[in-house]
């Protein structure tokens, strides 16, 4: 999922907690990565309050279930947030709870979106031996000429 709002205004602590609460994981161990800030194994429950304590420009919560990470756009005056997860934490009704819980009534919200990677990284492959490399037919697929001869 992403999220994209004005610059200093998306509520990371909010949705971080809300997204903790409603996923259930208090027994993650995960990572914590930042400018500030470099840990390697923390209980899920300490990021709360290290967010709280600290302003960040970026930062980064990972473990084997999810991604959570967030970033200032300093060129497009923009925050974005990025959660990836299975679609068995990240269904879009929990999407879509997250983003009524924190962010749509706020005037600085300016989109989200719940992306399926691998539909994405398919519908985008342009090399026919991507297709191949998978074991996907390419038979049906319109094809270009580079404009180079045969090998």
């Amino acid at each position: 999922m992403w999220i994209i709002g004005r610059r200093e205004g998306l509520p990371y602590r909010d949705i971080w907690s809300h997204f903790l609460s409603a996923a259930a994981l208090d027994e993650t161990d995960v990572s914590l990565r930042s400018s500030k800030i470099d840990k390697p194994c923390l209980s899920i429950l300490e990021i709360a309050s290290i967010l709280k304590g600290s302003a960040f420009l970026s930062f980064e919560v990972a473990c084997e279930d999810f991604e959570f990470s967030y970033s200032q756009i300093g060129a497009k005056d923009y925050d974005a947030l990025f959660l990836k997860s299975s679609a068995e934490i990240l269904s879009p009704p929990f999407a879509d709870q997250i983003i009524d819980a924190t962010v749509a009534k706020d005037p600085g919200f300016t989109q989200a979106h719940l992306v399926d990677s691998a539909y994405y990284h398919l519908q985008n492959i342009f090399d026919p031996l991507q297709f191949k490399a998978l074991g996907l037919p390419t038979e049906g697929l319109p094809m270009k000429s580079n404009g180079l001869p045969y090998p």
